[in-house]
């Protein structure tokens, strides 16, 4: 894929209106400042400003004729035969665009989308139908990206299209609170619910007179969308200062998935209620959060959660001891009242016997 890059990069040369020099030259100083992003680590020792420049040039075409290829604009700029390969190999090109260590910075990107007739536009709409679909429920097809935003790179970008509305995280101080899993949670009367909530931290719980209702969005897992949500929690804590202080939508929503998933009873409970769904089996989903929660920061959204389930236990212990003395013994108690409704059966049609009898 290396040799095609470069192949479909100067193929864009001879088909463009300026010249492989001329660009390269205009993005020179540009990349002069992009280099001393990494000049705190020895990730470019070896390497000369001048193949950096050509570095920068030619993953950042490569990156932005792949999105021309898939909005279908300029598509006369890449070979129809590597067109082809590209194509084959999309799944990978997408997985190694969201990698949080191949991220290109968005200068270079905002430097070459002019050149590629590309506008912020067309790169937000190949973001949501490509790489969102697979981990959201509803399509981010009206994400209104301001004027005055400037994403860090690609994987910031897609970062904001999700967590754009953001509500004010809050201050809570909560203690130890204990373990819970999806089975514990159904014995205590909170039921699981799969909703078209749009943001990850929207977790909430409905209290109703007899039960509740914990309310979260579904979560599509395949390994696309594993990898996706994997760097995408790395990014979230890479810059923790780009959201509210705290908040950590991505992973306190995936941490609570894991802490509900003990074992795989809990992941076919998830299953059942459509919070969980793709083509993951239930112990490939339960290696993927037992792998991947320890490894995260739990935020606000995650502590304002189990606080109000820590708070549902308090107020309702008494209710709880008695729903879960009957859903754990639920078929011992229609069993006795079954027998008990046969009895009484047999004791009236006795009586009714013994009254003609009379």
């Amino acid at each position: 894929m290396e040799k095609v890059k470069h192949k479909a990069v100067n193929y864009f040369f001879v088909k463009s209106e300026q010249p492989k020099d001329a660009i390269y030259e205009k993005i020179n100083p540009v990349a002069r400042k992009v280099r001393n992003y990494y000049s705190h680590t020895n990730t470019l020792e070896g390497i000369d400003d001048a193949e950096f420049t050509n570095i920068m040039l030619f993953d950042g075409c490569f990156l932005l004729l792949f999105i021309c290829m898939w909005s279908r604009k300029n598509i006369d700029w890449v070979h129809p035969r590597l067109k082809d390969i590209i194509q084959r190999n999309a799944a990978g090109v997408k997985r190694d665009m969201m990698l949080l260590e191949n991220q290109i910075p968005w200068v270079v990107i905002e430097f070459l989308k002019p050149i590629m007739k590309l506008t912020l536009k067309d790169i937000v709409s190949f973001l949501v139908a490509s790489c969102v679909a697979p981990i959201m429920s509803n399509q981010l097809s009206g994400v209104d990206i301001s004027r005055y935003y400037r994403p860090s790179q690609l994987l910031g970008l897609l970062s904001h299209c999700v967590f754009r509305n953001k509500r004010d995280a809050e201050a809570l101080s909560v203690g130890n609170t204990r373990t819970t899993n999806a089975s514990e949670l159904a014995e205590i009367g909170i039921k699981l619910k799969a909703t078209d909530i749009t943001q990850f931290s929207d977790m909430t719980i409905e209290k109703g007179p007899f039960s509740a209702t914990l309310s979260l969005r579904p979560l599509d897992l395949s390994n696309a969308s594993a990898c996706l949500l994997t760097n995408m929690a790395a990014l979230e804590m890479c810059t923790g200062d780009s959201f509210e202080v705290g908040e950590y939508p991505l992973s306190s929503y995936l941490c609570v998935l894991g802490l509900l998933m003990n074992q795989e009873n809990d992941v076919r409970e998830l299953r059942a209620k459509r919070v969980v769904r793709g083509l993951f089996g239930d112990q490939q989903t339960l290696e993927f959060f037992k792998d991947l929660c320890p490894n995260l920061v739990a935020g606000q959204a995650y502590w304002r959660l189990f606080h109000d389930i820590e708070e549902y236990r308090q107020k309702r212990w008494v209710w709880i001891a008695i729903y879960r003395f009957v859903y754990n013994n639920a078929k011992t108690i229609v069993t006795v009242l079954s027998v008990i409704g046969v009895l009484v059966g047999i004791f009236k049609a006795l009586l009714s016997l013994k009254q003609n009898h009379q």
